[in-house]
């Protein structure tokens, strides 16, 4: 054990510092954080990159929540089942992911997780979700938060998550996404996600099917097709894509033509098969 200590030790003792001499801590401080804080946002929103045509969205979601103002304010995502919803929404500090996959009666777990995210303690808080809203109005009203609310589809989900802006500390922002409008109240501001245009859905659709290999032009007539039965919804744009990839002209034309018999306008609902076809190789 002693060994292992002096080994850290003298890491430790490599390791670059943060000279704060003659100079206010505070700033210092503030100056580190900053630093920190531009390195974390460049992570976090590397994995945004190959998300085609959300660049858009995402400015206009920077805009709408206003950091640099102390007021504590809801931002609602909303649009269609598949549009990209989640992946626009998931840079928080604190993200839930499928609320309306809860349980009513189960929400103070999603709370104890809430907590535990911003309070940086694992452990659980609370016992039921009537405790849970006393103990995050109480804990949370002095933090600046950010906290992601998932696929929110009930009224409960705001009760029990966001009961109230006082519940938070000047600054802070909440974010939910909902296909439902309705729930997201007539006072808050929404942002909606639409389906991607074209240009943008072609390109999104060719990233999984080529990946970067270029097709015989059979096959670029035959995406184009696919392209268009995909409606621009991302979601159908890079299942079919993965469905397709490195299949030979004979299987585009069959998945083609399958396409074109089970599709919709509602193409959500017909995912299904693209899924079917994932698992199993196969189309039926």
């Amino acid at each position: 054990m002693l060994r292992g200590w002096r080994t850290a030790l003298s890491t430790a003792a490599d390791l670059k510092g943060f000279n704060v001499h003659g100079r206010i801590e505070s700033d210092c401080i503030g100056e580190l954080v900053d630093d920190v804080s531009s390195k974390l946002c460049k992570t976090s929103s590397s994995y945004l990159q190959d998300n085609v045509g959300i660049d858009i969205h995402l400015e206009k979601v920077k805009s709408l929540l206003e950091m640099e103002t102390s007021d504590v304010r809801i931002l609602g995502i909303w649009g269609m089942e598949g549009v990209g919803k989640t992946t626009l929404a998931r840079a928080g500090a604190s993200f839930l992911a499928d609320v309306k996959e809860t349980n009513i009666n189960e929400m103070h777990s999603l709370q104890n997780i809430i907590l535990s995210e911003l309070l940086r303690e694992d452990k659980k808080y609370v016992n039921n979700k009537e405790e849970g809203k006393r103990l995050m109005a109480h804990r949370l009203r002095f933090m600046k938060v950010l906290v992601v609310l998932d696929d929110i589809n009930h009224h409960d989900h705001w009760e029990y998550l966001a009961g109230h802006l006082r519940w938070f500390g000047p600054g802070s922002r909440i974010i939910a996404t909902t296909r439902n409008k309705e729930i997201l109240g007539m006072n808050n501001v929404v942002h909606e996600v639409t389906t991607l245009l074209e240009h943008d859905a072609i390109r999104l659709f060719n990233q999984h099917a080529f990946k970067g290999e270029a097709p015989d032009e059979h096959i670029k007539k035959l995406a184009l097709e696919v392209v268009s039965h995909a409606e621009g919804l991302p979601l159908a744009l890079r299942l079919w894509g993965i469905w397709l990839h490195n299949q030979d002209t004979t299987m585009w034309r069959e998945v083609v033509d399958m396409i074109k018999r089970e599709s919709s306008p509602d193409v959500v609902k017909n995912l299904k098969i693209s899924f079917e076809g994932v698992t199993s190789g196969n189309v039926k």
